[in-house]
């Protein structure tokens, strides 16, 4: 058994590097955000399993942003402990 999702798409037309028409469907209308023009609004439908549970990808996911967040924190951390190491040298050379 499928699920059938309705999502609204909007259809958008930009020219691509070579100058030739590239089509995309978005979420919404973003004629106004990006040079692309509004060709049209409609529904898609999509089938989805009955047994897609999204809760695996969504802790992949989520780990990934808490690996990129924890090498961030211990970068700045690292450079808040250099600046007041150089301190404590100034300090100590005065």
């Amino acid at each position: 058994m499928t699920k059938t999702v309705l999502i609204s798409a909007y259809v958008h037309c930009g020219l691509n590097y070579d100058k030739q028409p590239e089509y995309t469907i978005e979420s919404y209308d973003c004629s106004a955000y990006q040079s692309k023009t509004f060709i049209l609004e409609t529904t898609v439908a999509i089938e989805i399993p009955d047994d897609f549970n999204p809760v695996a990808s969504e802790i992949t996911r989520l780990e990934a942003a808490l690996l990129k967040a924890e090498a961030t924190a211990f970068a700045h951390t690292e450079q808040l402990k250099q600046k007041i190491a150089d301190l404590l040298m100034l300090e100590y050379s005065l």
